[in-house]
């Protein structure tokens, strides 16, 4: 039932909630919660903000209710706080995660630690500022660490807590997750269920084919032998539906941008209707 809802709730926000990017509002999240685990996400979360700006704790608890699993990330996440003064100092942060792990005791919710990871390596940081910096960041030059960590790594972030404690959100709290996803998984049947279109394979071969002789010759040249090897693969791989789709997709506006320019040219031209001495 959780992926079915995550399906759902993928394609509601693309189609009915677009707007410059997909939207999930929180009533299409309630509607489709069923076998979902929601997180309080990383500092652009309500939980985290929430905290920063100095809620009073029972509405903290009341915000955390809402998540199945609390979040925390290692500080140099959330260094930028420190520098644009957002807080006085790293300790701030601290107290933030701190406070976090208190609500999941209270709330008897696990608590995971999370690397809120962008790339791979910490050198691969330069990429996602290139891209931040076309988009307008001012500050995509001060990268967050935001790099996949070792479990090593993720425990020596948490030095701050106790280590009974930071093993918990490093290790065992992540772990139990992890479990749950095996049985959600396991519960769904092996295999990647393309769309299905009848005669697609003899379709998109066909089309294949007719194109090569118009634009090559018949009988097509031997280095067509690689086109039929490609062919097969393809086909034999469940992938020809795609194909064919992508055609039909990229057919439509064409004949809907023909049929509109049709129109405009059988229209009359505004200047026939002046009179002659403003033509």
């Amino acid at each position: 039932m959780g992926l079915k809802n995550l399906y759902k709730i993928v394609s509601e926000a693309h189609v009915n909630y677009f707007f410059k990017k997909p939207r999930v509002p929180r009533s299409l999240l309630n509607q489709y919660r069923e076998g979902l685990l929601l997180t309080s996400a990383c500092e652009a979360g309500e939980l985290y903000r929430a905290i920063v700006d100095g809620t009073s704790y029972e509405e903290l608890k009341k915000i955390a209710a809402y998540y199945d699993i609390l979040e925390i990330q290692p500080l140099g996440n959330n260094a930028y706080m420190v520098r644009d003064g957002k807080v006085d100092s790293e300790e701030r942060i601290k107290e933030f995660n701190r406070t976090v792990i208190k609500l999941g005791e209270d709330l008897h919710k696990p608590v995971i630690a999370t690397g809120d990871v962008h790339f791979t390596e910490p050198e691969d940081a330069i990429y996602r500022a290139v891209l931040q910096a076309g988009n307008g960041f001012k500050d995509a030059d001060n990268q967050p660490p935001l790099f996949f960590r070792t479990t090593q790594d993720m425990l020596a972030q948490f030095y701050y807590l106790p280590k009974e404690k930071a093993y918990e959100v490093v290790v065992k709290n992540p772990a139990k997750d992890r479990r749950h996803d095996r049985q959600q998984r396991a519960r769904h049947p092996r295999g990647t269920y393309p769309p299905s279109i009848e005669g697609a394979e003899q379709q998109l071969r066909d089309a294949t084919w007719e194109h090569a002789k118009r634009d090559y010759g018949d009988p097509c040249p031997r280095s067509w032998k690689a086109a039929a090897k490609e062919l097969d693969s393809i086909c034999g791989h469940g992938y020809a539906v795609l194909y064919v789709i992508a055609v039909k997709l990229v057919a439509y506006p064409m004949r809907a941008a023909i049929r509109w320019a049709a129109v405009v040219l059988s229209a009359p031209l505004p200047w026939r209707t002046f009179p002659a001495s403003r033509r």
